[in-house]
């Protein structure tokens, strides 16, 4: 039985610290992110509980991309809630924590290890997450046109940040319809991000 203090909890989901021992295994084993999938960040806990706050019920039927997935926490807290999910990451070294999760929580999810920025890349899915993603100035004109290429197509994308700078930027230069507000969260941590829904 792993203790209490390896993991943080949100309702039925289980979300493993730097210190679990399933967690140390792989970081002794694999250590070389890229792409700062390193970790849980907050905005991930601020994320889960606005998708409560704003009632968003996903079931069987709807195929959830998460976009810069990392360890898959937002993944598996969408299989634990009926959806059928998908999380896709351009750094491969995240897999066998995006995978640890899921097992940890029981959960199904599916990794695939893609840049969703190609012109080619598939989005044929109901709906789109993003969380903690917008860390370079770089990324922001490519950010842009997918999120162009998802609301055109009819869908959402649902965006969690704590404020980086080249976020505002991005919100800036994205000519789609989008809202946004500040979420605050006081368990499993205190802490809050922005989130946004992109599309209508």
């Amino acid at each position: 039985q792993v203790a209490v203090t390896n993991s943080i909890f949100i309702d039925d989901l289980e979300i493993p610290k730097s210190n679990h021992p399933n967690i140390k295994k792989l970081k002794n084993a694999c250590n070389d992110h890229t792409d700062h999938g390193n970790k849980v960040w907050n905005s991930s806990l601020v994320l889960i509980d606005a998708i409560k706050d704003l009632n968003i019920r996903f079931h069987d039927n709807n195929l959830v991309l998460d976009l810069g997935c990392g360890w898959g926490v937002l993944s598996s807290y969408l299989a634990l809630n009926g959806a059928n999910v998908v999380g896709v990451d351009k750094d491969p070294n995240v897999e066998p924590y995006f995978k640890c999760v899921a097992d940890i929580n029981n959960v199904s999810t599916l990794f695939l290890c893609d840049d969703f920025f190609k012109k080619d890349f598939e989005i044929d899915y109901d709906y789109f997450i993003a969380c903690d993603v917008c860390f370079w100035k770089k990324h922001i004109k490519q950010w842009k046109k997918f999120i162009k290429r998802v609301v055109k197509d009819g869908k959402q994308l649902l965006m969690c940040d704590p404020g980086r700078e080249s976020f505002w930027e991005l919100l800036k230069i994205c000519d789609v319809p989008h809202i946004v507000e500040r979420h605050y969260i006081s368990k499993p941590r205190k802490t809050d991000s922005y989130i946004v829904i992109f599309g209508e």
